[in-house]
Formats: structure tokens, C-alpha cells, sequence
């Protein structure tokens, strides 16, 4: 019985294990995620234990590579603010050192406030070739509440619509001549 025991808790282990491989055969996934997936299957704790600490250990999942995988990801198709991003992540399983220490080192301030910057200069750049006419009042709150979305702080927010709504010298806007 024993030697039975043996061989199905082995089995198991294995079955578990290429399911793993095979997930993340697609993309690159948190522990968390695997875990949940392997849950999912109906594996036993032992088993889902083993695997995820046998894939840990070869450095097949790793939640802070992950996250600045993830970071960089979002960053190059989507960009976002520090705010969005945590959620993400968090809502991914990283835990909140590994998600601080990522975007501290992935994020500067000076970086978020020029891709939060670069999206209001697109963003004005539809309302400005649009036929409908938007007053200026409803174009700052608009794009201040499209930058909220995105997950920008109410700190980058406010600069950013004001550089982007100050008169310059000529008595024009300066997103005007930007653009």
C-alpha cells in the first residue's frame, strides 16, 4: 500500500508539473497565479506545494522578474502611473515589498511625469482636430479625469494639465505649438 501510496503522490507531482510547464509555456506567470490555476485542477496542497517550489528553485516563476517583465509590458503599450500599476500587480499576487521595490526602480518621478505628459499631448491632440468644439474648462477636466484613469497621482495630474494649458509668450497654448 505504501509502495502505491508512493508512486500516485509521484504521479501526481508530475501531472502537476507539466500542467505548470505547460501554462507557462504560454506566458509568464506569478506564483500566485500558478497556484490558483493548480488549485483550479483539483491537485493536492502537497503536490501544488512541490511544484511551485521546485519551479521557484530552478527560477522558472519569479514574482520579481515578473514584475518588471509586467512593468515594462504595460509601459511600451499602455502608459500608466504608479497608482494603476500597483493595483495590477497586486491584483496579480506580487506582494507589496516586491511591487514598492519594482516600480521605485522601474518609475522614476521624472519618467511619470513625462508619459503622463506624452498621453495628455495625444489626448488634447484628438480634442484639437475633433469638429466639435470643447471649451477649454471641460477639456482640463476631461483630460485630468482620462490621466486619473490611467493611474497617474493627483501630484503629476495637476502640473501636467496646467503645462499643458498655460498660455505662452505668443498668447497661444503651448500643446498648440507642440503638437
Amino acid at each position: 500500500k505504501e509502495a502505491i501510496a508512493s508512486v500516485l503522490t509521484r504521479e501526481e507531482c508530475t501531472l502537476a508539473k507539466n500542467y505548470a510547464l505547460r501554462l507557462l509555456s504560454f506566458r509568464r506567470r506569478t506564483e500566485k497565479e500558478l497556484r490558483d490555476k493548480l488549485v483550479e485542477k483539483e491537485f493536492t496542497p502537497a503536490a501544488i506545494d512541490a511544484v511551485i517550489a521546485e519551479l521557484r528553485e530552478r527560477g522558472v516563476i519569479n514574482d520579481v522578474e515578473f514584475a518588471k517583465a509586467f512593468v515594462h509590458d504595460t509601459q511600451l503599450r499602455k502608459p500608466s502611473g504608479k497608482t494603476l500599476l500597483k493595483r495590477k500587480l497586486r491584483m496579480k499576487g506580487i506582494s507589496p515589498v516586491i511591487v514598492d521595490t519594482v516600480l521605485g526602480e522601474e518609475i522614476s518621478e521624472k519618467d511619470e511625469e513625462f508619459l503622463a505628459f506624452e498621453e495628455a499631448r495625444k489626448v488634447l491632440r484628438r480634442y484639437t482636430t475633433s469638429r466639435k468644439i470643447i471649451d477649454q474648462q471641460k477639456q482640463q477636466r476631461r483630460l485630468a479625469q482620462f490621466l486619473a484613469r490611467r493611474g497617474f497621482s493627483w501630484g503629476v495630474i495637476v502640473p501636467t494639465v496646467k503645462k499643458i494649458f498655460q498660455p505662452s509668450k505668443s498668447g497661444s497654448r503651448d500643446d498648440e505649438s507642440s503638437i
